[in-house]
């Protein structure tokens, strides 16, 4: 049970690391919309041993890399715009595979309001022509963002389908050359 609570531990870490960075690098977090979290099953979480992590030194753990805007698109209404921050530096320190955070930030077109609510996915089509499973983006800080792994070069193209406030789906498209 011990080594399956400090690989979970792990798993934890791994998945909450860009939400550290990303709030390092963008400041208060404090109004972050946590909606998608309310009555999380947190199964084997519960009464967990967090041993070695104790005091733990996270200074190491910044994320400043190369931003990459990857444009803006508006679709019915809404302007998405997506970019890339590359953190694989800074994940490869931690032995780390992930390469790049994408983000994503909605506004009406008519009004330039944000739009916060909803939810968005992302799936994308790397150089070997493959598309990958669908990854959750999380709210965070007025914008949608999920991990990814780019390790081919080539061209990347991006596919973020949402179900934002108005109910309605759209798909956004964006592309990157590595």
């Amino acid at each position: 049970m011990k080594n399956r609570s400090h690989i979970l531990i792990v798993i934890l870490a791994c998945l909450l690391l860009p939400l550290n960075a990303y709030a390092m690098k963008h400041g208060d977090m404090s109004k972050m919309d946590h909606g998608d979290m309310k009555g999380m099953d947190h199964g084997d979480m519960k009464g967990m041993d967090h041993g070695d992590m104790k005091g733990m030194d996270h200074s190491s753990m910044n994320m400043d890399g190369e931003t990459i805007p990857l444009g803006e698109v508006d679709v019915d209404g809404v302007k998405g715009s997506a970019y890339l921050l590359d953190v694989s530096e800074a994940m490869a320190k931690h032995g780390m595979k992930t390469t790049h955070h994408l983000m994503i930030k909605f506004t009406g077109v008519d009004d330039g309001e944000e739009i916060v609510k909803g939810r968005a996915a992302a799936k994308v089509k790397g150089a070997d022509g493959k598309e990958s499973k669908a990854f959750k983006m999380m709210k965070m800080d007025g914008a949608f963002g999920t991990d990814l792994t780019l390790d081919q070069q080539g061209p990347y193209q991006f596919n973020i389908g949402t179900k934002l406030s108005d109910k309605k789906k759209r798909i956004f498209s964006f592309t990157f050359e590595k």
